[in-house]
């Protein structure tokens, strides 16, 4: 279970995108994986940015 911190739900939303960041590098790392760019997500950048 997660349990978020912060008054608020928007302060609890902030929290666990915080705890799912850290947990996505942590899980990187775990597997010796890279956890750098994502071709995906820099698509995705390049679009919305034209």
């Amino acid at each position: 279970e997660v349990a978020a911190a912060g008054d608020g739900r928007l302060a609890q939303l902030f929290d666990l995108m915080a705890q799912g960041d850290a947990l996505s590098l942590e899980l990187a790392a775990a597997l010796g994986r890279d956890p750098g760019p994502v071709d995906v997500l820099m698509e995705l950048k390049a679009f919305l940015a034209a």
